[in-house]
C-alpha cells in the first residue's frame, strides 16, 4: 500500500501544476463560489443577448438574479449529486463496483479493495457497522484530522471534485434556457435557431462530461482517504506495541 498509484501521482502532479500557477486558491472555498456564481451570470446574459433588443431591458436583469441563483444553488446543493448520482456508483453498494462503467469514468475495484480494507481494520472499534460498512468514510476522516498533513493531501482530489460538481446545475439549466431560445427563434423563423441548438447541444455536452472528473477525483480522494486512515491505525498500532 505504500507504492504510489497511478492516479495517485497524476493528482500529485495536477496540484503542483495548480499550486505553481498560482490557481489551488481558486478551485476552492469563496473564490470557487465567486467563479461559478460568474460562470452562471456570462451564460444567462449571453442568452439575454440572443433576444430582440426590445426584450433585453427586462430579460438581461431577470437573467442575471436567475444566473446568481444558479450558481448558488449549484455549489450550496453540491451534495445532491453526491446522494443521488455519485453515491448510487460509488457508495457502499454502488453498481459500478463490481462492474464496468461506461468509457472514461474511474473502474470501482479499486475503491471497494481499499474500503473494505478500511472497513476490516475499524470493525474492532465499533465505529462502523460490520455488516454494511456503514460510517467507514466518516471514521476515516475523522482519523485523518488528527493528522493536517494528511488531511491535507487527501483532500486535493476531492476540491477538484467539488470545482467540477459545481458547473453541473449551471450548464444543464443553460441547456434549458437555449433550447427555450432555439424553440422561440423557430416559431419566429429567425435564422439563428440552428445556432441556439447548437448552443444547447454544447452546455448539455458539458454538463455530461464535468461528471467524468467530478466522478474522477472523488473517488481518488476516497481511495486516498482510506489508505491514508488504515496507514496512520498501523503506525499506532506499532507504536503502542
Amino acid at each position: 500500500m505504500n507504492q504510489e498509484r497511478p492516479t495517485e501521482k497524476l493528482y500529485r502532479q495536477i496540484d503542483a501544476f495548480l499550486k505553481w500557477a498560482g490557481l489551488m486558491k481558486a478551485v476552492k472555498g469563496t473564490p470557487s463560489l465567486l467563479i461559478t456564481i460568474l460562470a452562471a451570470v456570462v451564460v444567462m446574459e449571453c442568452i439575454a443577448i440572443s433576444f430582440p433588443a426590445q426584450y433585453r431591458a427586462i430579460l438581461q436583469p431577470a437573467l442575471f438574479i436567475i444566473g446568481i441563483a444558479v450558481g448558488l444553488i449549484s455549489v450550496r446543493g453540491g451534495d445532491y449529486w453526491d446522494r443521488k448520482i455519485f453515491n448510487p456508483r460509488y457508495g457502499l453498494n454502488g453498481k459500478w463496483l463490481t462492474r464496468h462503467p461506461p468509457a472514461l469514468f474511474p473502474p470501482g475495484s479499486d475503491l471497494s479493495r481499499y474500503r473494505n480494507l478500511a472497513i476490516e481494520k475499524l470493525k474492532p472499534t465499533g465505529k462502523v457497522d460490520p455488516e454494511t460498512g456503514e460510517g467507514v468514510y466518516r471514521e476515516c476522516m475523522r482519523i485523518l484530522r488528527e493528522y493536517p498533513a494528511r488531511l491535507n493531501r487527501v483532500e486535493q482530489p476531492n476540491i477538484l471534485s467539488k470545482f467540477a460538481r459545481n458547473f453541473i446545475f449551471p450548464f444543464f439549466v443553460a441547456a434549458i434556457f437555449f433550447l427555450v431560445v432555439f424553440m422561440y427563434k423557430l416559431i419566429a423563423d429567425n435564422n439563428a435557431a440552428p445556432l441556439m441548438a447548437a448552443a444547447s447541444l454544447v452546455c448539455l455536452a458539458i454538463a455530461v462530461l464535468l461528471f467524468i472528473p467530478y466522478f474522477s477525483s472523488r473517488v481518488e480522494h476516497m481511495i486516498q482517504v482510506y489508505i491514508e486512515a488504515v496507514e496512520t491505525l498501523d503506525r499506532k498500532a506499532r507504536a503502542s506495541g
